[in-house]
């Protein structure tokens, strides 16, 4: 799945959504879906964004990302 961080799915409380129905599906224990959420919650956009890739490599892709603008 591929994820338009540009587009109306890439705000932060979308990809928190994202994230635990993927996260559900593929059948994370809830205690370990918390603490990714939280992970997710506890720094900035690009923070949540990475962790959210780091935990669902295979599964979701994130295309369009704000800071590669920059580089």
């Amino acid at each position: 799945m591929y994820v338009d961080l540009k587009g109306p799915d890439g705000n932060a409380y979308a990809l928190l959504a994202i994230a635990a129905e993927w996260m559900k599906e593929i059948e994370y224990e809830p205690h370990a879906l918390a603490d990714v959420l939280d992970d997710m919650r506890s720094g900035d956009y690009r923070n949540l964004c990475e962790v959210m890739e780091n935990e669902l490599a295979g599964y979701v892709e994130l295309i369009n990302k704000p800071w590669e603008d920059e580089e």
